[in-house]
C-alpha cells in the first residue's frame, strides 16, 4: 500500500506558495514556502525587494523536458513600491539575476507564461511590454484613462489583460502588441475587447483554461462589490455576483465548480458555488448569459473568517486548499471542504517585529525542479563561496537569458533584425490566417499562372518544364512575398539573445 502510495504521490508534481510583503515602516520580504515542510523555515528568502506593490509580483515556473522545450529554468518579477526597479529573480539563486531601472514607477507586473514577455503598468495608466531576454520594447501605449492595477496574461501566452481604475478591463492580442506603436511612430493597439460593466477601480483578473480567443473566459473583480465572468470572444457578459462590500481578490477553481473572494478590508473570504442542483438537475448560478441576471451572495453565506483582514488569496492546483494572506504578515492554508484552519506559515521577516508587514502578493505554482534551498545556499556558501551574493547553485536546468537593461524607446521597423521563415506548400493559407488575427486583410492573388517575360526564350520540348511549371513558380514568388512581408510586420520584434539586444 505505501508503495502505491508514493506512486500515486509522484503523479503529482508538489506546489510551493511564493509570498511577498511591504509595510511604508518595515522592510517586507520575498518567501518561497513549501507549505508540507514539517518546519517553518522558507525554503528561499529572495534579496533585493523590500517593499513589493500589490500585483507586484510574477511567477513563471521551470520547465522540463515533458513540456517540449528541451527544459528551462523559470522566473519571478517583483515590482518596487514607488520605486522605478524591476527586480528579477531565478530559483536557482536567492539573489537578484537583474535590477532594471524603468522609465518610470509601476504599479503592476505580469510574465508571460513562458516567461519571454514582462508586462507593467503604470499610474497614469500607460501599459509597457519587453522583451525580457534582449530588454527590447515592444510596445508603450496609453492603455486606460487612469491607473493600471493588474495586469494578467491568458495561459496561452496569446492574450494580456488589463483592469484599471477607470473602471474598464481591456484585453490585448499579444501580437497586435508587437506591432509598431505611439513611441515608434505608428498607431496604437486597439483592444481586441473592452469590457466596461464595472462602474468602480478593478481589483482583480482571473483566466479561464480555453484558450484565446475562441474557448477564453476572464474572471473580474472590482471594489464595486462585483464579481463577472465574461465570453472573451463574444465580449459577453456570462454571470454576475454581487457581494456584500467590495471585493479585494478572487480565487478561481481551475474545474470553475466554485470560487473565493474576499472584500476590501474585511477579515472573510467568501466561498460562491457556481452551480446548484435544483429538482434533481444542476444548473448554473450568476445567470450564465440571461440578461440582467445576478446571484447575490449574502453575509450568511459560506466563508473563511480570520481575525485578522485578509490581503491576498491563492488555490492550490489541486483546489483542495486555499492559501489567505493577511495584513500581520502570515498564511494560513484553509482546508477546502470544511474551511478549518489546517497550518499557518510567517510570510515576513521577522513576526515578532512591529508593526506587522501585510501579505501583498501570494502565488501558488508547481514546485520547480532546480528550486534552491535555504539549506543548500547555507552549506555552498560556507564550504565555498565567501561572498554572500555569489552563492549559486549548478543548475540542472539552463537558465533564461534576462537583459541587463530595458530600452525605455520602441526601435523604428527598419533597425529590427528578421526572422527567417521556411516556405512551403501551405505558407500562403498561413499567412492568410495571421493576418486576419492581426486585424489585417490579406492580399488576395490571382490563381492563374503569371505570363513569361518577353525576353525569355520559348520552351521547347527538350528543355522546358512542363505546363503547371510556370504557375508553380508563380505561386512561391506570391508567398515568398507574403512571407517577407509577415516577417517584418510581427515577427520583427521577435527576437532573443542570438539576435542581439536593440537600443
Amino acid at each position: 500500500m505505501a508503495h502505491r502510495y508514493r506512486t500515486l504521490k509522484a503523479l503529482y508534481a508538489p506546489e510551493v506558495l511564493v509570498t511577498a510583503s511591504a509595510s511604508s515602516v518595515q522592510r517586507g520580504a520575498l518567501y518561497v514556502l513549501d507549505a508540507a515542510s514539517p518546519t517553518q523555515t522558507p525554503l528561499v528568502h529572495w534579496k533585493g525587494a523590500a517593499h513589493v506593490a500589490p500585483h507586484g509580483l510574477a511567477c513563471v515556473a521551470s520547465s522540463t523536458h515533458a513540456d517540449g522545450d528541451g527544459g528551462m529554468s523559470g522566473l519571478a518579477a517583483a515590482i518596487e513600491a514607488e520605486k522605478a526597479v524591476l527586480t528579477v529573480y531565478s530559483w536557482q539563486r536567492d539573489q537578484p539575476v537583474a535590477r532594471i531601472v524603468l522609465p518610470q514607477k509601476m504599479l503592476c507586473v505580469a510574465l508571460a507564461p513562458r516567461g519571454e514577455f514582462v508586462a507593467t503598468g503604470t499610474d497614469d495608466g500607460r501599459l509597457y511590454v519587453w522583451d525580457v531576454a534582449s530588454g527590447a520594447l515592444l510596445a508603450s501605449f496609453e492603455a486606460h484613462y487612469r491607473a493600471i492595477r493588474v495586469l494578467r496574461f491568458a495561459p496561452d501566452g496569446a492574450a494580456l489583460a488589463s483592469g484599471a481604475d477607470d473602471g474598464r478591463v481591456c484585453v490585448w492580442s499579444v501580437p497586435s502588441l508587437l506591432r509598431r506603436t505611439d513611441l515608434a511612430g505608428g498607431q496604437a493597439p486597439t483592444a481586441y475587447a473592452t469590457l466596461a460593466d464595472h462602474t468602480l477601480p478593478i481589483a482583480d483578473l482571473h483566466w479561464g483554461h480555453g484558450p484565446f480567443p475562441h474557448a477564453a473566459a476572464l474572471w473580474t473583480a472590482s471594489h464595486d462589490a462585483s464579481v463577472k465572468l465574461w465570453d472573451v470572444a463574444t465580449r459577453r457578459l456570462l454571470s454576475t455576483f454581487a457581494l456584500p462590500a467590495g471585493v479585494s481578490r478572487i480565487a478561481v477553481d481551475p474545474l470553475e465548480r466554485f470560487f473565493f473572494a474576499s472584500l476590501d478590508g474585511a477579515r472573510d473570504a467568501y466561498r460562491v458555488e457556481l452551480y446548484a442542483q435544483d429538482a434533481g438537475a444542476w444548473h448554473a448560478r450568476g445567470g450564465r448569459g440571461a440578461e440582467g441576471a445576478v446571484e447575490n451572495v449574502s453575509p450568511m453565506h459560506t466563508r473563511v473568517t480570520l481575525a485578522e483582514p485578509i490581503t491576498a488569496l491563492a488555490l492550490t492546483h489541486a483546489a483542495s486548499h486555499l492559501a489567505v494572506g493577511t495584513s500581520t504578515g502570515q498564511v494560513h492554508l484553509v482546508d477546502d471542504v470544511t474551511l478549518q484552519v489546517v497550518r499557518v506559515l510567517p510570510a515576513t521577516a521577522s513576526l515578532t517585529a512591529a508593526p506587522s508587514t501585510p501579505v501583498t502578493n501570494l502565488l501558488a505554482l508547481p514546485r520547480p525542479p532546480d528550486l534552491l534551498t535555504a539549506a543548500q545556499l547555507g552549506k555552498r556558501s560556507a564550504s565555498r563561496d565567501t561572498d554572500a551574493a555569489s552563492s549559486t547553485y549548478v543548475a540542472p536546468l539552463p537558465m533564461r537569458p534576462v537583459a541587463a537593461q530595458f530600452a525605455r524607446t520602441i526601435a523604428p521597423p527598419d533597425a529590427t533584425p528578421t526572422v527567417a521563415l521556411r516556405i512551403g506548400a501551405g505558407a500562403g493559407l498561413a499567412a492568410d490566417e495571421v493576418l486576419t488575427y492581426l486585424g489585417a486583410t490579406p492580399a488576395r492573388h490571382a490563381p492563374e499562372a503569371r505570363t513569361a517575360p518577353e525576353s525569355a526564350a520559348p520552351p521547347t520540348s527538350a528543355t522546358a518544364p512542363d505546363a503547371g511549371a510556370h504557375a508553380r513558380i508563380a505561386q512561391l514568388e506570391d508567398e515568398l512575398r507574403r512571407a517577407q512581408a509577415l516577417n517584418d510586420e510581427m515577427w520583427q520584434h521577435l527576437v532573443h539573445t542570438q539576435v542581439g539586444a536593440h537600443r
